[in-house]
């Protein structure tokens, strides 16, 4: 019996774009889906453009009051019933084979959580959104940064509706999500494919919040940081991190942040020897193998790091 796949697609007056968002989502290469819309109190003509698809596949949540982002996906969560639970914006558009590409990847991976890559649309040119990431890598660069696209996230639907947004992070909910799945020893896969068209524009939250974004975030960080590591978050690490991330590659990132969180315990127990890239990456995952012990944390990644080692 194929798996049900439950796609949660919020919405507050999103006429402009709902109805692409909604085809891309009923006409999937996967086709077993329940498709759950909450309209969030939208004081435009969303929830006519909604109620305009002729589609049994899809559940309508329509809230006479708009109670923000976090509700509405959290509403849309515990009334799901799928093996899967895919996030969706109401203006972004679906890749024809999003479902069925992630459902494959979350399997491979035997992973808990997987996201991707996007493809930017409202700009002349379009471009892809994020830089590559190493799976292993997620846990660090969540430290300091979040890597990963929110709408992209494809996740098993017991996990995510027994872990679900919290509004005391509103403006930061995916963010605050993430950190406290790894903190949990979730599986976090991520996938260079590009499974959305993931549209900018001025009425983004992330643009029109963007103070209560920036607040929020670094929140998060702070307290993950203090889950993982025991101790309050050094501040120099950071300003030094952001002032040189853009221009490094992905290994050379976490290669350098970690150098500098392990300080004097990383030159005792061990000697960077940058003299090829193979020789950066053997480094890097000796570094990672290290740092979950001494951390005590993520051991099941412990397995997953040294198959990677043993390939060299």
């Amino acid at each position: 019996m194929k798996d049900l796949i439950s796609v949660v697609l919020p919405v507050f007056n999103g006429s402009k774009y709902i109805g692409d968002a909604i085809n891309s989502i009923v006409n999937q290469s996967y086709d077993n889906l329940e498709i759950i819309i909450v309209n969030d109190g939208s004081t435009d003509n969303s929830i006519e453009i909604i109620r305009s698809f002729n589609d049994d596949r899809i559940i309508i949540i329509d809230k006479e009051v708009n109670e923000g982002l976090v509700c509405a996906l959290n509403d849309g969560i515990l009334l799901s019933k799928g093996d899967f639970i895919a996030r969706m914006d109401s203006d972004d558009v679906m890749l024809k084979d999003r479902i069925e590409y992630q459902l494959n990847h979350i399997k491979m991976q035997k992973a808990d959580v997987v996201f991707s890559n996007a493809i930017s649309l409202g700009n002349r040119i379009k471009r892809r959104i994020s830089s590559k990431l190493l799976d292993i890598e997620i846990p660090f660069l969540l430290l300091v940064e979040n890597p990963l696209i929110h709408p992209t996230m494809f996740c098993k639907g017991d996990l995510l509706r027994s872990n679900l947004y919290t509004k005391r992070y509103e403006y930061s909910e995916d963010y605050y999500l993430w950190t406290q799945l790894i903190i949990r020893d979730c599986k976090i896969s991520y996938s260079d494919y590009s499974t959305i068209f993931y549209r900018l524009h001025g009425q983004q939250i992330t643009k029109r919040k963007s103070d209560e974004v920036s607040v929020k975030t670094r929140s998060s960080q702070k307290e993950y940081w203090l889950n993982l590591c025991g101790e309050e978050m050094p501040e120099s690490y950071v300003q030094q991190y952001n002032t040189i991330s853009n221009k490094l590659c992905s290994k050379s990132r976490v290669l350098f942040f970690l150098k500098l969180y392990l300080d004097s315990e990383f030159s005792k127990e061990f000697k960077l020897v940058a003299i090829s890239d193979k020789s950066q990456y053997i480094c890097l995952v000796n570094i990672l193998l290290y740092s979950l012990f001494r951390l005590d944390i993520v051991k099941s990644q412990f397995w997953r790091i040294r198959e990677l080692l043993g390939r060299f």
